[in-house]
């Protein structure tokens, strides 16, 4: 635990903020198992299984959450703005289309509605440090200063583990930088998106979803399952 209070001091002290560098795309907007394109510009999802998010994930996203996978492939040769907001989640049966849930708000709720106990505890940590040549790019890393990367590591017992502020703040990091990236870009980009859809919901709507957004004034959607 000493490690994850470290670090955690150091982003806060050293100022590190907080940005979402996202997933790699695949190779092209068809490798999504749904896509489209409108006008040149593609947008693909992906609905990720609970085994996937417990692989991917420190916070136990399952029980209140689902993650979506969307890539948006601009134009060739063209800027295109991506913006979060422009994207809602349908549950099959509900009118109300749901909003991307803020990471920090997101861990907040998870941490309150938290199991008193569990025999096997994911213990999230962070890694910070300081680089001058910027001679890296990997997701994570802010080239020529200070990076940073998040993981998890598994603790065996009987002894509850109790979640620290510093926990909670390597949890919203790691799911801040693996959001969908935000802001005008003419090349492929992915990321995570989370929505508060509990478990009582998912059975009732027979885990039927869409995924809607904005694209160029138009209402599409793309068609979810797992």
């Amino acid at each position: 635990m000493k490690i994850i209070q470290t670090c955690a001091f150091l982003m806060m002290s050293c100022g590190v903020l907080l940005h979402a560098d996202g997933t790699v795309p695949r190779t092209q907007v068809s490798r999504y198992p749904s896509h489209m394109e409108i006008d040149g510009t593609g947008a693909g999802a992906i609905l990720l299984k609970e085994s996937e998010v417990k692989q991917r994930f420190a916070a136990d996203l399952n029980r209140e959450y689902l993650v979506v996978e969307v890539a948006v492939y601009p134009r060739h040769g063209e800027m295109f703005d991506v913006k979060i907001d422009d994207f809602s989640l349908r549950v099959k049966g509900n009118e109300t289309a749901l909003k991307s849930e803020n990471p920090r708000i997101a861990i907040s709720l998870l941490q309150q509605t938290a199991p008193h106990k569990r025999d096997v505890h994911v213990v999230p940590y962070a890694n910070i440090g300081y680089e001058s040549s910027g001679i890296h790019s990997y997701p994570g890393y802010n080239s020529g200063g200070i990076y940073t990367s998040t993981g998890v590591g598994v603790v065996l017992g009987d002894e509850e583990h109790e979640r620290t502020p510093q926990d909670e703040e390597v949890m919203v990091m790691e799911l801040t930088e693996k959001s969908l990236p935000e802001g005008q870009t003419d090349k492929p980009v992915a990321g995570y998106l989370y929505f508060s859809v509990d478990k009582k919901m998912r059975q009732d709507c027979g885990n039927r979803y869409s995924l809607e957004f904005n694209l160029y004034d138009r209402t599409a959607a793309l068609e979810l399952s797992n």
